[in-house]
């Protein structure tokens, strides 16, 4: 694959082994970004085991439905889905936001931010991101998802997109499963 990075390359890796390409070489130093699916996933939220790469997919397919499913809703009903838009479409404009502002992210991700497509999936892995950690059962680094280059520990560590995503937990009836704002305390 190194050949294909002679020019910019943007990867999603859904695997349990997706750390592997935690340390893949910019050899040619074109903007180079991925993403990679938590190795594992809680029993609590998948008791197969086998379904981690399916909840990260569906977070960057549509993270209101990945929100849903790790909150353990199977039906929603069509007002809580429309609240929930508006909610998820407040905490990923904030997270674009931080994204852009922040200091410290590699100049890697303001080149990809710059495609609508990929602004869309990087805004999705960092809500994906930001759940999975406030989530109560996702306590190992392992049930995390990882980007290379990596994000700044505090990128998402602002109370008011922490609090969206409180705010769709207690849509979903869920708010139980997740750890305070105050508590997050864990590495991107």
């Amino acid at each position: 694959m190194y050949c294909f990075t002679r020019k910019p390359v943007f990867l999603i890796v859904d695997s349990d082994n997706s750390t592997a390409f935690k340390k893949f070489p910019n050899l040619f130093n074109e903007p180079l970004v991925c993403l990679m699916s938590p190795e594992q996933i809680p029993s609590s939220v998948c008791p197969d085991g086998r379904q981690s790469g399916s909840l990260f997919t569906l977070f960057l397919h549509c993270p209101l439905s990945g929100m849903a499913r790790l909150c353990g809703a199977n039906t929603v009903q069509l007002p809580a889905w429309e609240r929930g838009l508006i909610l998820m479409d407040g905490c990923l404009s904030e997270a674009g936001r931080l994204l852009l502002q922040h200091k410290e992210v590699d100049p890697a991700y303001q080149c990809f931010f710059r495609d609508d497509f990929l602004r869309a999936l990087l805004l999705r892995f960092l809500f994906c991101c930001l759940a999975l950690r406030l989530h109560r059962d996702f306590q190992p680094p392992r049930c995390y998802p990882t980007a290379h280059p990596a994000l700044p520990d505090d990128l998402l560590d602002v109370d008011s997109v922490q609090a969206k995503v409180l705010d769709l937990a207690e849509l979903f009836d869920a708010r139980d499963l997740f750890c305070e704002a105050a508590d997050y305390s864990r590495d991107l």
